[in-house]
């Protein structure tokens, strides 16, 4: 089984049931990051490299 390509995909994010929008929830809400690149994962087309995996990893 492979890794959803967003952490809006988890069970225990899922609040709007809309995954870039949950993944986006928690990057602002855990991960504390910039409000533009929030709006970026929460407004990403199908397919995009802007997944909210590759923003967890930030340093």
């Amino acid at each position: 089984m492979g890794l959803p390509p967003s952490v809006g995909y988890a069970r225990r994010l899922v609040i709007t049931g809309f995954h870039p929008l949950d993944g986006a929830r928690f990057l602002r809400d855990e991960h504390h990051v910039d409000a533009r690149v929030v709006r970026l994962v929460a407004n990403r087309p199908p397919n995009s490299p802007f997944s909210t995996t590759n923003f967890c990893r930030m340093p």
